[in-house]
């Protein structure tokens, strides 16, 4: 399945870039995330489901030829399947990242939390909609509306964290018709499912993706009135970080020390957050 947004912001870049982008520097998988950096310098991360194969290279640059075309690899986020998928958007995060460095287009908003973006447009009476792991978020989201509802496909396997009191957990897109609020997160594009959560929630006058892999041109998103898209500015200390983590060889180990390594944003990180706004 083609995903029509990923479409548009491939062709949004290579308008942008035209016949001289910038070539592929890098690319690694860590543990949840693939990263990507250009010969710009500009980098970009996809997020990856933990229970695809670990078996993935690490591509250092020796000569142009080593490395893949950068718009061939980045047009499969939007036409490919599984890993494919997160390679296009790692790398199609990178040259949007080099887009915003470039462009007094965009108004970015630094270190940008949605929930307090938006404080003052919740009523009381709001259904706010949840998608994916963003259990942190309830909390903040609990006096702002009436009800809460989780769509999160892993939410019921072994071992993960519990569902908050107070809040209801669904198995579909479809339960979700009644939101007043929509805030999901960007491992949808990954699985090409946005599309499908903005068509199932008409009634939502507020929408946001948000997450490190959605650092993307915001008007395929705002064209389909999604609000806010929050990603990610990645540099090269990150993409080392991943690096680090594709080296470890106890993956168990690794899991209990991951909040210390890659996913950490912060001045000192090499991650930090952005966000894109239009009301």
């Amino acid at each position: 399945m083609v995903s029509e947004i990923l479409q548009e912001s491939y062709e949004i870049l290579t308008s942008f870039y035209g016949d001289n982008p910038p070539k592929l520097k890098s690319i690694v998988r860590g543990y949840g995330f693939i990263g990507a950096q250009l010969t710009n310098m500009s980098a970009g991360i996809a997020f990856v489901d933990r229970d695809w194969t670990h078996e993935f290279p690490i591509f250092f640059k020796k000569t142009d030829k080593d490395l893949p075309d950068v718009y061939a690899l980045a047009k499969r986020g939007y036409e490919g399947q599984g890993m494919e998928v997160c390679y296009g958007i790692a790398v199609m995060n990178a040259l949007t990242t080099g887009m915003l460095k470039n462009s007094d287009k965009y108004e970015i908003v630094e270190d940008a939390e949605v929930i307090e973006l938006w404080k003052d447009h919740f009523k009381p009476e709001d259904v706010v909609g949840v998608v994916g792991n963003m259990y942190s978020l309830f909390a903040k989201l609990n006096p702002l509306c009436s009800r809460m509802i989780l769509l999160d496909m892993h939410a019921r396997e072994p071992g993960k964290y519990p569902v908050p009191n107070g809040v209801e957990l669904v198995d579909s897109a479809d339960d979700l018709a009644e939101v007043d609020v929509l805030i999901a997160t960007g491992s949808s594009l990954i699985y090409h499912s946005t599309e499908e959560l903005i068509e199932k929630t008409p009634r939502a006058r507020l929408k946001a993706l948000i997450g490190p892999s959605v650092t993307l041109p915001p008007e395929p998103f705002w064209n389909r009135g999604v609000q806010f898209v929050g990603g990610s500015i990645v540099d090269g200390r990150f993409i080392q970080a991943l690096v680090a983590e594709n080296m470890m060889d106890d993956w168990a180990t690794f899991k209990k020390k991951r909040k210390h390594l890659a996913l950490a944003f912060g001045k000192d990180t090499g991650i930090r957050k952005i966000g894109l706004m239009k009301f």
